[in-house]
């Protein structure tokens, strides 16, 4: 039988919890953990594995997503910050919208847009217009 035996991994997980305070340091500062429930670190690697009781796990997974979340906005921020600095150069005509092109495109639908709709596909042609990259959510 392939694949690692769930005693064998228990017993390794048992022998490197005493060693997480000083493997993972606290990155967050107290008063935001306290400000959002947040355990720490250490706390919460060995909470996942053998929680004192459900709220230990509930709050150690809380600390788990929210460490994910971080972790893409941070990338998120990090990815348009690094678009922003290699594609900082004016603004020029060659890469304006063509109205008329958009207006042709609208009236080839088979529905009429409504105000609102107008109104959002104005302001996605003037983010377009702008140097800085377009950050929006369209339902």
């Amino acid at each position: 039988m392939l694949g690692i035996k769930s005693g064998w991994f228990a017993k390794k997980i048992r022998e490197v919890l005493p060693h997480i305070e000083s493997a993972y340091s606290e990155y967050l500062p107290d008063d935001f953990r306290r400000e959002f429930d947040l355990a720490d670190v250490a706390t919460s690697i060995k909470s996942l594995h053998y929680p004192r009781d459900p709220q230990d796990l509930v709050r150690a997974k809380s600390r788990v997503y929210f460490d994910r979340l971080l972790k893409i906005q941070l990338q998120s921020l990090i990815h348009k910050k690094t678009y922003e600095a290699n594609n900082h150069h004016t603004t020029t005509g060659s890469h304006l919208p063509d109205r008329s092109l958009v207006t042709q495109m609208v009236d080839t639908l088979p529905f009429t847009l409504t105000n609102a709709q107008k109104k959002v596909a104005r302001s996605i042609i003037e983010d377009l217009c702008r140097e800085k990259p377009m950050m929006r959510l369209l339902q």
